[in-house]
């Protein structure tokens, strides 16, 4: 079997940035679980590598959930462009519940348990 050819490379570094600003986030607002942020374009590579298509008009958003220091979980959201970002906690956290399927439940479960 061969590697599938991709188009969209993704560097480690990429990665590493966008985990390591929603750690400073997390750090920066102790008081907050869960945020909603516009997708980066390294995580925008990631769903093209893995098959997704981007609806026209929509934009990559994510859901992200701290769920212990060092342990978060990202949903990716395709949703109209300009939806507001800079919203509470409340909010956050219906968008992220919101987002997920049944296998996500079952995984962030699996993760609290590791945890």
């Amino acid at each position: 079997m061969t590697a599938r050819k991709t188009t969209h490379p993704v560097s480690v570094a990429e990665v590493q940035q966008v985990t390591e600003a929603d750690r400073r986030y997390f750090e920066r607002f102790p008081h907050r679980q869960h945020r909603l942020r516009l997708g980066t374009s390294a995580e925008l590579k990631q769903l093209l590598i893995l098959g997704s298509r981007q609806p026209p008009e929509y934009r990559l958003y994510v859901g992200v959930k701290n769920i212990a220091p060092g342990v978060r979980m990202r949903r990716f959201l395709w949703c109209p462009a300009g939806l507001e970002t800079e919203i509470g906690e409340a909010r956050a956290r219906h968008v992220f519940e919101a987002a997920a399927t049944e296998f996500a439940r079952r995984v962030e479960a699996a993760v609290r348990r590791a945890t």
